[in-house]
């Protein structure tokens, strides 16, 4: 129950979220963001707060090898090091046999390189760039919502500035807010800066 939603620029990426903490009976806005950076990185998680507590707190980013591609560097070291981390913060359990993070929490990665979805079962997704608009993924109970909304934005408006990046993933989570169970402002956006 949630919406985290990034964004890739020519010059920044963009990692967006909104507050909400949701259970069977109860709703809390949430002061521990869903959406933090750590080294150079962005991340927002959709699901578990302990899993983001986890990799918030005492995860160490991964060194990644000079020729080693962006992408493949996200789904072995990286991933690897997420598991680690996880596995030893007790968030993982066997669905079908198959390693996950707890309550199917996902999350996404922005680096100056791209942004990751990274699901439960750890497999990690790269959104394509089309028609020269730029990259965006959604995650979360939101999530299509969000994609939708931010679809027509880009259609509709120029994003050239930070400003027009975070107007369009206003919009984006604005929509999620209205049409999606569990998504509540505040909505929390950070960003970096693609170069250094």
């Amino acid at each position: 129950m949630t919406c985290i939603i990034g964004l890739l620029t020519d010059d920044r990426v963009y990692v967006a979220g909104d507050s909400l903490s949701q259970s069977a009976h109860r709703k809390t806005i949430r002061k521990d963001s869903k959406v933090f950076q750590i080294d150079k990185m962005l991340i927002g998680v959709s699901g578990s707060f302990r899993v983001g507590h986890l990799l918030m707190w005492g995860f160490n980013v991964p060194a990644r090898a000079r020729r080693v591609a962006t992408h493949q560097y996200m789904c072995t070291t990286f991933i690897d090091a997420v598991r680690h981390r996880l596995k030893a913060g007790g968030v993982l359990e066997k669905e079908d046999g198959v390693e996950c993070i707890i309550g199917s929490t996902s999350f996404l990665v922005g680096c100056r390189d791209g942004i990751f979805a990274i699901w439960s079962d750890f497999q990690v997704a790269v959104p394509s760039v089309c028609n020269n608009d730029p990259a965006f993924i959604a995650i979360g109970s939101g999530g299509d919502y969000a994609m939708g909304a931010m679809y027509a934005y880009l259609k509709t408006n120029e994003v050239k500035t930070r400003a027009d990046c975070e107007a369009a993933l206003t919009v984006a989570l604005e929509a999620a807010e209205r049409f999606a169970i569990g998504v509540e402002r505040p909505f929390v956006i950070r960003s970096i800066e693609r170069t250094g």
